[in-house]
């Protein structure tokens, strides 16, 4: 249904007296694909840049290089009508509800705006259908008069997730939908996607930097850094059975209930420039001369599991 293609977005800045130019990548000649149906998990530090990609994906960004093809079309090349059809197909849940919700509209305004530009029906019809929305993410209707400041953050979060869904989109794209939210809210908003997915057949991009979430809710799952892919496969075969050095300081750094059993781990600083082409060169445990004469890119190691790596 999705297919990126060779994907690079860059900025440039100058700095310095004389203004030199340099060149960011925030994302680098990535590719992958989404089924539909299917739920891919987008996981790596803060600054990798997974929100670039997927802000390239919502044509909010348009890349540097590369293609992003959406039911066989090219997103970059579409005009008019087909535009607005993309809108509909792909949707977004931004990490923070309180800041994606116009504070100066009610419940009922923000669900009701997409619905009036989209569909030219009566209101009684688009009421109906703000209802609907209302009880699939198990809200009650009386929040509809409310301001977002009125209602908790697990709330805004339910009322951001039926705005995504109000046009029937085939594609969700999650920018860490929970990590604003205390735990046990986290949970239900979790199981309400999975309910959603299964009863609306949809595709999910989940982004996040928390493995255990992107291992309970997808069954892909890719690994950036310092926008670059290092690792990708189905997700409790990466998980459980890393290959690439930063997946597995990834899985060091979960939290551990029991002190007692807490791993001792090596503590790295960041480094975003590595040498040559491996941006990992700097922090990884395990570089060695092959590192410094050998370019990285996605091998097949395992069925459906690539990694980027020529230490392991």
């Amino acid at each position: 249904m999705l297919e990126v293609k060779n994907l690079s977005k860059y900025y440039f800045k100058r700095i310095g007296f004389l203004g030199k130019k340099e060149t960011i990548k925030a994302v680098d000649n990535v590719s992958f694909e989404i089924e539909k149906g299917e739920s891919v998990g987008l996981v790596g530090e803060t600054g990798c840049g997974k929100s670039t990609l997927a802000r390239c994906i919502l044509r909010i960004e348009k890349p540097t290089a590369g293609e992003i093809i959406f039911d066989r079309k090219n997103v970059f090349k579409m005009k008019g009508k087909e535009i607005l059809e993309y809108c509909r197909s792909v949707q977004i849940v931004f990490q923070n509800p309180y800041t994606s919700l116009d504070p100066r509209l009610t419940i009922k305004e923000s669900l009701l705006e997409p619905l009036t530009i989209h569909f030219k029906e009566e209101k009684r019809n688009l009421m109906n259908r703000i209802y609907e929305l209302l009880k699939i993410v198990g809200l009650e209707d009386s929040v509809l008069n409310r301001y977002p400041h009125e209602l908790s953050g697990g709330q805004n979060q339910r009322v951001a997730i039926a705005r995504a869904i109000s046009l029937n989109p085939k594609l969700l794209v999650l920018d860490e939908p929970t990590s604003s939210l205390d735990v046990s809210v986290q949970a239900m908003i979790l199981n309400l996607l999975k309910e959603i997915q299964e009863k609306l057949n949809l595709s999910y991009l989940f982004i996040s930097h928390d493995l255990s979430v992107i291992k309970y809710i997808t069954n892909k799952v890719i690994v950036m850094y310092s926008g670059k892919f290092v690792e990708k496969g189905y997700t409790e075969r990466v998980l459980d059975k890393p290959y690439h050095p930063y997946t597995k300081m990834l899985l060091e750094a979960l939290p551990i209930p029991e002190p007692k059993n807490r791993r001792s781990r090596p503590i790295n600083s960041l480094h975003i420039n590595g040498l040559g082409e491996c941006v990992f060169y700097s922090r990884c445990p395990y570089k060695s001369e092959v590192c410094e004469k050998r370019t990285p890119n996605l091998v097949e190691v395992e069925e459906e599991h690539f990694v980027a790596c020529h230490s392991i």
